[in-house]
């Protein structure tokens, strides 16, 4: 439904991001959309940004699931300037303040992730497209990314194991530190999604 509505940027048009536009933002940092993609009960979030995302990349999403006392943060999907997700990569706590979880249960936590209200599918597709048409398309970007999670599952499950492996190999090198904090250590795992795993996920956009 979004490359239908966005042929040549998918959930990029949907967020109004135009290439040149969005490379010469002055606070690479903003949020799109301003306030992020909520579920109704706010368990369930995600916004999208370019900061520090590579030139071939339009930036990418953070997806976050609720717990107390704050927020675990899944992995981060970086997307290219035709909205096509290019690679998922984790980042250190320090980054995004989050509840730190194993790999195994950062997962188990995060099939509980969507936005949609409505238990199944159609009925959710069916709500989205009778809101006013701004509202219609973060609706959509919210079912798009949790197709999307489900079907990038096994590279997600790689970042986390990679991205608790670097952990471990940090605490050897430095004991005594809490490598959780290190503000030298940033980005823990980054997996390049392979071009058939992209087009995949090009045609969920388009149903």
């Amino acid at each position: 439904m979004l490359r239908k509505r966005y042929p040549k940027q998918g959930a990029l048009g949907a967020l109004g991001l135009e290439r040149s536009k969005h490379r010469e933002l002055s606070d690479e940092s903003l949020h799109f959309p301003v306030l992020d993609l909520k579920s109704k009960n706010e368990k369930s979030l995600c916004f999208f940004h370019r900061h520090e995302a590579r030139a071939a990349e339009a930036g990418h999403f953070h997806l976050f699931q609720q717990h107390r006392p704050n927020d675990v943060h899944l992995v981060a999907i970086a997307l290219d300037w035709q909205g096509r997700p290019s690679r998922v990569f984790s980042v250190n706590r320090w980054v995004t303040g989050e509840a730190w979880m194993p790999a195994s249960q950062t997962w188990t936590h995060f099939k509980r992730w969507r936005i949609r209200e409505p238990r199944r599918w159609d009925h959710a597709l069916r709500d989205a497209l009778a809101l006013p048409p701004e509202a219609q398309d973060l609706a959509l970007i919210g079912l798009w990314l949790e197709a999307l999670i489900a079907s990038l599952e096994n590279p997600i499950k790689d970042c986390l194991r990679a991205r608790d492996q670097t952990l471990s190999d940090w605490i050897d090198r430095k004991p005594g530190v809490n490598v959780l904090e290190d503000q030298s250590l940033d980005v823990l795992s980054n997996i390049p999604l392979a071009s058939g795993i992209r087009q995949l996920s090009h045609r969920q956009s388009q149903n």
